[in-house]
């Protein structure tokens, strides 16, 4: 009787640990099933410093610069539009249409020299390439989404750019570009540039 009474003993002590035991978490176990993610520092960081692959947040939305465009002068463009500003650089070429989505100042389509041909092309391997306005061709004065620039000229196929326009946009800040046809599929295209002119080389 006393050994079958010491078993049943034995049996509630195991039995009363084994209660105790499954009620007590380790304390990192409840840090981390209780303590909600930081997901407003995740989603910050995706944002700011992870921008979406395509490009959607690119420089110009940031900053809220002026975007410019340039395109051949289809009929299908050209009716998008009621007036222009129209020059005729080159009899023989193609009009182009170049525009921004918003009123900018000062806007010239000017003549480009650069640091290789003001040296005569003697320049050390790593030197670079600086482009600079050598002089105004055509002065429109403003534009504006409403009323673009039409202007009949070559895009440089191949070459280094020589032509390319200039304005003040509504930060007040003097923008310089380029204008170039690609060698591969023909497309024009416009690309920003910090002008050198008073730069020496």
């Amino acid at each position: 009787m006393k050994k079958f009474t010491s078993i049943i003993f034995g049996i509630c002590v195991v039995l009363l640990l084994t209660a105790c035991t499954n009620g007590q978490e380790s304390p990192e176990t409840s840090d981390l099933t209780n303590e909600p993610p930081n997901t407003e520092s995740i989603a910050g960081d995706s944002i700011e410093n992870n921008p979406p692959a395509d490009g959607t947040m690119n420089a110009s939305a940031q900053n809220n610069e002026v975007n410019i465009q340039i395109a051949f002068a289809t009929d299908e463009l050209l009716s998008r539009y009621e007036n222009f500003h129209e020059f005729i650089h080159v009899e023989e070429a193609e009009y182009m249409i170049i525009s921004t989505d918003a009123h900018v100042t000062d806007f010239e389509f000017v003549w480009l020299n650069n640091s290789f041909e003001l040296l005569d092309w003697d320049v050390e391997e790593d030197t670079e390439l600086h482009f600079f306005v050598e002089n105004v061709i055509y002065s429109a004065g403003e534009l504006t989404p409403e009323m673009p620039f039409k202007v009949r000229t070559w895009g440089d196929w191949g070459h280094l750019p020589r032509i390319g326009v200039s304005f003040t946009d509504t930060n007040g800040v003097a923008r310089y570009f380029h204008i170039q046809q690609s060698m591969m599929d023909g497309a024009l295209n416009i690309t920003e540039f910090e002008n050198m002119a008073d730069a020496t080389f």
